[in-house]
């Protein structure tokens, strides 16, 4: 089965990664522009605030070898209206062998928040997981991360608690809470 490398939305456009100079640089610009808002949820943005464009570009080198060994599918998130990238989201801790499950992590610049954009995303990504023949999806966020709560409480997916202490925030140099949540194939079937 091939994999497609594009999802088209009505509001966004998600595009499989490519390591490309410009990328890099357009991710670090956007990472660098929106750090308020990233370092507080997105351990990833801590580096790159006091990093280099080239560590971008090696993470995108990185997304395109997991992708080409089916172990992580990252893609970036455009703006459909102005083709402009606008955040990121992935198909990531895949276990497609028997537990078939995978894990849904995403973000947006801040700019880009309350438009639609990441729900239409997460739909998208849902269904190219299912397609894929994952069983369960996992959407993970911060117990403070309302509006990442929002988006799964609002795609039907299934609240199964609170991991205490599961996740160490870097910016803030703290273990914080995280809600987890869950969608079956078969709830997605139903219309949950």
């Amino acid at each position: 089965m091939d994999i497609q490398e594009q999802l088209e939305g009505t509001k966004v456009v998600l595009k499989k990664y490519h390591a490309t100079f410009e990328l890099a640089q357009k991710l670090y610009d956007l990472t660098i522009e929106n750090k308020e808002h990233l370092l507080r949820w997105m351990n990833w943005a801590v580096p790159l605030v006091s990093g280099r464009v080239e560590d971008e570009f090696a993470f995108l080198k990185i997304c395109e070898e997991d992708w080409k060994n089916k172990s992580h599918f990252e893609f970036g998130i455009y703006e459909k209206e102005t083709g402009e990238i606008v955040g990121g989201i992935g198909l990531i801790k895949l276990s497609p062998s028997c537990d078939k499950k995978a894990e849904i992590g995403y973000w947006l610049v801040k700019k880009a928040c309350k438009k639609g954009y990441m729900q239409e995303a997460v739909q998208l990504v849902e269904k190219f997981a299912f397609d894929l023949g994952y069983n369960r999806l996992v959407i993970r966020n911060e117990v403070s991360n309302a509006a990442s709560r929002h988006v799964a409480e609002r795609l039907g997916y299934v609240f199964e608690g609170v991991e205490r202490q599961g996740h160490f925030c870097l910016a803030h140099k703290q273990f914080a809470d995280i809600n987890v949540f869950s969608k079956l194939r078969s709830e997605y079937e139903k219309g949950a």
